[in-house]
């Protein structure tokens, strides 16, 4: 009796064993109407040691009725989270107008270490008031105290779109590079370390409707600095066409390194130790099933393409695709994020320096989920984004933030074919054994008699 048991709790383990699905944790504020989390990013303690993460997003704090009018109250939060994934204090930004979360990053202090968390957002007011449009650095120490509100003061009524450290030939932060667009033009802004502006970068329509700077990036040779890499939309009409073009250490426009970024549904950047990293969705692959997968690109420091990966995963293009640059005294790796759209999950692969596709880390099932971005800490991964009420239930709120701690280690892909033929025939195998076992018991008490 004893052995028949212990088989069908092997049997079972076995199983098991193969379920695709990473084991999570979820925590959500369920504190306001509304919460969703934008951005994550370790926390540091006084000793520049990590001790949580940092997110950040956008809360909707009640609804305003005024002049016959609903207001929606929306309002800017930042929130760290402990090394055991409790809140350990909020920031919260913004009058009765709608304010949001524009970017979170660091601020550095003048040996170019990091002293606390950098805030982008828009100046605030209240219900009709006026108030410019040009936005606002908010900077907070490591416990989440205000210490310094600065604007560009340079009175464009410029929208900074992202804000990453810049670096010395020491490879020191020695201040930030910083895109930014107005009604009128686009800019390249070089700030330092107390948010001063050291250049500003001027781009004019000229014959478009509009030019954009969509995202920007560090480019490296040697792991050293030497310019940067940004995403150009130029609008004419209703037609916008996306070019890849590099700039200087000094701001300055160099060259188009690509002119045929519309082939691609989306596009974004990432740093590389040669070059950058171009990456998004496609459509320019084969696949069975579905007609969007990931791509990504290396150009090297010559604008060269080095490498490049195109996906055979079936995407659901409304959802984030998210490559996350992984380092340990330098850039060792790279995981990615994005959305099967197969069997609605999140997967998270493994990619190496030269553009090998390493494994896959995680899988997680995403049907309630809206995945923003994502961290890595001592192999476990951390998810940020927003939960959602299902449909057909009936929920305090019908969106929560969604802080998802995901700790699988291995994921076992499985076919959903593969997965029922091994149920039906650990079931027949278990049938078979428990036959056998009252076909011997029916003999020994034959025997008996």
């Amino acid at each position: 009796m004893k052995k028949s048991s212990f088989i069908l709790i092997l049997l079972f383990t076995i199983f098991y064993s193969f379920n695709v699905y990473a084991t999570d944790t979820v925590v959500s504020m369920n504190k306001y109407n509304e919460e969703k989390f934008m951005f994550i990013e370790d926390s540091f303690d006084n000793e520049n040691k990590k001790d949580g993460f940092i997110t950040g997003g956008y809360i909707l704090r009640e609804v305003i009725e005024q002049d016959n009018q609903e207001f929606n109250d929306y309002q800017a939060i930042v929130v760290k989270y402990d090394s055991n994934n409790k809140i350990a204090w909020r920031y919260i930004y913004g009058s009765t107008k709608e304010d949001y979360l524009d970017y979170l990053s660091y601020s550095y202090n003048s040996e170019g270490t990091i002293d606390g968390y950098l805030l982008v957002v828009k100046p605030t007011a209240n219900i009709g008031e006026e108030v410019s449009n040009e936005s606002l650095f908010i900077k907070l120490s490591l416990d989440g105290k205000k210490v310094l509100e600065k604007n560009l003061n340079i009175n464009k009524d410029i929208t900074i779109n992202k804000i990453i450290p810049s670096y010395n030939g020491e490879g020191i932060v020695d201040g930030y590079i910083t895109i930014g667009n107005n009604n009128d033009n686009s800019y390249l802004i070089k700030l330092d370390r107390d948010l001063n502006v050291i250049f500003e970068k001027e781009v004019y329509k000229d014959i478009y409707t509009d030019i954009n700077y969509n995202d920007i990036e560090l480019v490296y040779k040697d792991n050293s600095l030497i310019g940067y890499v940004v995403l150009k939309e130029l609008v004419t009409g209703d037609d916008k066409h996306l070019q890849l073009v590099r700039f200087n250490i000094n701001g300055e426009e160099e060259t188009v390194i690509a002119d045929d970024l519309d082939k691609y549904e989306s596009c974004k950047l990432a740093e590389s130790t040669d070059g950058f990293i171009l990456y998004g969705a496609t459509n320019d692959v084969k696949l069975s099933k579905g007609d969007v997968s990931y791509y990504l690109i290396n150009y090297n420091s010559n604008n060269e393409n080095n490498w490049e990966i195109f996906g055979d995963t079936p995407l659901d293009k409304n959802k984030v695709v998210k490559l996350l640059p992984l380092k340990d005294n330098g850039l060792k790796e790279y995981l990615l994020l994005y959305s099967n759209n197969v069997d609605k999950s999140t997967e998270v692969i493994k990619v190496a320096l030269d553009g090998t596709i390493k494994n896959k880390v995680k899988k997680i099932y995403d049907e309630y989920y809206t995945i923003e971005d994502f961290s890595l800490s001592n192999n476990i991964i951390y998810l940020v984004g927003q939960i959602n009420c299902p449909k057909d239930d009936t929920c305090e709120y019908d969106s929560n933030s969604l802080f998802l701690i995901s700790d699988e280690e291995k994921v076992i892909e499985v076919k959903d074919n593969d997965s029922r033929n091994i149920l039906i025939i650990t079931c027949i195998f278990v049938a078979l054994i428990a036959g056998t076992i009252v076909i011997r018991k029916k003999k020994v008490v034959k025997k008996k008699k």
